[in-house]
């Protein structure tokens, strides 16, 4: 089952605070199987954490840029899911765009620093830009693409 949400209009308002109240609501009606695996994509930031949003969470993958600032925000987002007591199993960070798959030693520097659970390393990908570029869906890039060779050991990691 994939339930889409567009973005939200909010008169220049910049709340959103009725839409999390109805995506809360939403999600705490739907009745799962054990075996359900649902996936929310969610916009950087701390707002839906904060706001409770997220009935019961399992997994949370964190996802950066191969910046340190990129690590710190999400080091930052770690702490707030400790915080917060959501309750998650397991919170991952996936680094994404990495020149040549590899990360420097300012970034693991700052991913040892926060005590993050590095999962994987997505590489970037000219080919991936490209298909981006022209409307083609990412799901179609080919199998032999770095990238999705990484994401495939990422998932595989998760068991999912």
């Amino acid at each position: 089952k994939l339930l889409v949400m567009g973005t939200v209009d909010t008169g220049g308002s910049g709340c959103v605070c009725p839409e999390h109240v109805m995506l809360k609501a939403i999600l705490s009606n739907l009745v799962f199987r054990k075996d359900d695996v649902v996936v929310m994509d969610m916009e950087a930031g701390l707002e839906h954490l904060s706001r409770g949003i997220l009935p019961k969470v399992d997994t949370i993958l964190l996802v950066s840029d191969c910046s340190r600032r990129g690590v710190q925000a999400a080091g930052r987002l770690s702490e707030m899911i400790d915080e917060l007591k959501l309750g998650a199993k397991e919170v991952g960070l996936i680094i994404n765009r990495a020149p040549n798959g590899q990360l420097n030693d300012g970034v693991r520097e700052e991913i040892e620093k926060y005590h993050l659970n590095l999962m994987g390393v997505v590489p970037h990908d000219d080919t991936v830009y490209e298909y981006d570029a022209e409307g083609k869906p990412s799901v179609t890039v080919p199998a032999d693409s770095p990238v999705k060779q990484a994401v495939h050991r990422i998932f595989d990691q998760l068991a999912l």
